[in-house]
């Protein structure tokens, strides 16, 4: 009966887990003990943290546009499958650990790292080092699917990718049925989580997929029959014969030498005379057919040269031909293979100023609706920095106190009164003469009234058109501007974060940055 590979890791890892085991020629069955559901959390203030610590692929895949805050600092990861999601989301792993979580905070330790933030799962093991304070965030957790395991055989081979998994594994497998059960786990951990009783029961020696299922194709082709199990559950060699077998029977020695029977001399010197002659025989009948086809392929040989001198100039020309026809066909195939790379070239070229487009479109997006840039700042700093580090910096100073065109609508109506109204301060002369010039006004046709509340309320139809400079430049040219001043400093603000807009879609069109991201290289191997 052919073994098969259980695996109990919840998705996406299941199917990326079958797929390499398929790939090695296993036989599979997929049976989750849990299914992964995200957390709502509040990401902290990044500068409380020295380092990112992810110890499972599934924070990285889950923990949403959060995870985006801590792109700055330095990411420590269990496995290269973890750090593949994380370059995924966004970040650049700074260590990848290549055991487990503890191994993980002793490397923090050593690199002098003080606090570090842990994005995990709900149910994740904690692990502590002296020197390092560690704050765990869970971004997600795992919930029960039942139990399919019902359907397991005897010699099937259990892959365990976390400790919580061995747990239920072994509550739902009873001890009489494990010493017929094989089981391989990421990590020492999660192998002593499994409990004792098993057929096999296997630590990979590092926290991947490849090394678990290198293990498991090993006991797929061990034979039941050498293995046999101690009261202990230890495996021993069927060859070994123990105390309770009997040793084997003892060969007697071989008999000692003895001569053979004497025969007379003339009856060997007949015998030595008759193979002698009967070999003679036998040698002149094999060599004349030997002889007479020697002499006839010679002549044969000696024919076909002429013919082979005649056809080698033919030849000679066929070859020619030949490799003028192939390098042809290279010269094709190399002008295409430009073509494509060209068209490749052309096509990164195209994807990066669409992407650049977008953050830019979001980023106006967010001021204008008065909301936090979030993951926007990062994907901001890390596109346009190097080439306009002062729009960047605009954009983000304006989104930390945002101002909307109905913030400058409503401000500016408040000030309606206190800019056509009359000074309370003046005297009474002042007062008067103001009160004497406005009742003639003299103006150009076509010129716009000067009067105060004329020009607020053209001010406020501007705003309203989205002519923000139109609108600063008809309040500043007021006598009493002074007392809009908060009004003018809002305006202007505005002003300059979507000019700095402006400059970062000029930017994405003319300069795009492309960001390079690694190709897969193996599954991810926690939960």
């Amino acid at each position: 009966m052919t073994r098969r590979v259980i695996i109990l890791r919840p998705q996406p890892g299941a199917d990326a887990t079958a797929h390499a085991a398929r790939a090695l020629g296993l036989e599979t069955m997929l049976s989750p003990l849990f299914e992964i559901a995200p957390l709502e959390w509040t990401p902290p203030d990044p500068e409380q943290f020295d380092a990112l610590m992810l110890t499972s692929a599934n924070a990285a895949r889950r923990a949403g546009p959060g995870l985006m805050r801590y792109a700055a600092l330095p990411l420590f990861v269990v496995g290269e499958a973890t750090a593949q999601v994380a370059r995924a989301a966004g970040l650049t792993p700074t260590h990848i650990g290549t055991r487990d979580a503890a191994a993980l905070v002793e490397d923090m330790r050593r690199e002098g790292i003080g606090q570090a933030l842990h994005l995990c799962g709900a149910d994740a093991v904690a692990a502590e080092a002296d020197g390092l304070s560690i704050q765990r965030i869970a971004v997600y957790h795992s919930r029960k699917t039942g139990d399919a395991l019902g359907s397991l055989r005897p010699e099937d081979i259990c892959l365990v990718h976390s400790p919580r998994a061995a747990a239920r594994l072994a509550a739902l497998v009873p001890p009489e049925r494990r010493s017929s059960l094989s089981l391989i786990a990421i990590s020492d951990a999660t192998r002593d989580a499994a409990g004792p009783g098993w057929a096999d029961a296997i630590a990979a020696p590092s926290p991947t997929d490849a090394a678990m299922l290198a293990l498991a194709q090993e006991l797929c082709h061990k034979p039941s029959t050498q293995r046999r199990t101690r009261p202990g559950g230890d495996e021993m060699d069927s060859e070994v014969s123990t105390p309770d077998q009997a040793p084997p029977p003892i060969a007697p020695p071989p008999p000692l030498y003895q001569p053979p029977a004497r025969k007379s001399r003339a009856s060997l010197t007949l015998v030595l005379l008759l193979v002698a002659f009967v070999g003679g025989i036998a040698a002149t009948v094999w060599a004349v057919p030997m002889v007479k086809r020697w002499f006839d392929s010679n002549q044969d040989s000696a024919e076909q040269q002429p013919l082979a001198n005649a056809a080698a100039p033919a030849l000679a020309v066929a070859g020619q031909q030949t490799a003028s026809a192939l390098e042809a066909r290279l010269a094709t195939v190399s002008a295409k293979l430009d073509i494509i790379t060209q068209q490749a070239a052309d096509a990164g070229s195209h994807a990066g100023r669409a992407e650049a487009l977008l953050i830019a479109f979001a980023a106006r997006r967010a001021l204008d609706r008065g909301a936090p840039l979030g993951y926007l700042e990062g994907e901001l700093r890390l596109r346009f920095a190097d080439a306009q580090p002062r729009a960047v910096a605009t954009i983000i100073n304006a989104a930390a106190s945002p101002v909307t065109i109905p913030d400058l609508q409503m401000r500016l109506g408040e000030l309606t009164s206190a800019l056509a109204g009359a000074d309370t301060k003046a005297d009474w002369w002042d007062a008067a003469r103001r009160e004497l010039s406005s009742l003639i006004i003299v103006r150009k046709a076509g010129a716009p009234s000067p009067e105060p509340r004329k020009v607020v309320e053209r001010a406020q139809m501007l705003l309203a058109s989205g002519r923000v400079d139109a609108a600063l430049a008809e309040i500043e040219r007021m006598r009493n501007h002074d007392k809009a001043d908060a009004w003018l400093q809002m305006a202007r603000q505005y002003n300059e974060a979507r000019r700095a807009l402006d400059v970062i879609e000029a930017a994405a069109i003319l300069e795009p940055k492309r960001i390079p991201i690694p190709a897969s290289e193996e599954p991810a191997p926690t939960e």
